[in-house]
């Protein structure tokens, strides 16, 4: 193959300072693969999201702020409901009971 910077500058019209740049990451990591972690971090790791469902499966009455204090309290992070409620959505929860109310009495009715 072609071992010139110039070279390959020519035959590709690719920027020298980009053939410079990817023939350091070559001798330093011997891989031009992306290294990843870039970016923001995602505020629910693997942890606390398996541990959302596991609320969810032992008390399916569960209310979002419920979930938010026994995460914040297992995890300590603090996860808003809205962040909560945007992964209960993507892993398909939908539907949810709603919350117990009392019967009327027949002076109520």
């Amino acid at each position: 193959g072609i071992r010139s910077a110039s070279l390959i500058h020519r035959e590709t019209n690719i920027p020298l300072s980009t053939i410079y740049h990817n023939i350091d990451k070559l001798k330093e990591s011997g891989s031009l693969k992306h290294r990843g972690e870039n970016g923001r971090p995602r505020p629910l790791g693997g942890k606390e999201k398996k541990a959302i469902g596991q609320y969810i499966r032992n008390n399916n009455e569960i209310t979002l702020n419920e979930i938010k204090e026994n995460s914040s309290k297992m995890h300590q992070k603090s996860v808003s409901t809205s962040t909560i409620s945007r992964h209960l959505h993507e892993y398909g929860y939908k539907y949810v009971l709603p919350q117990s109310t009392h019967m009327l009495t027949s002076d109520e009715k």
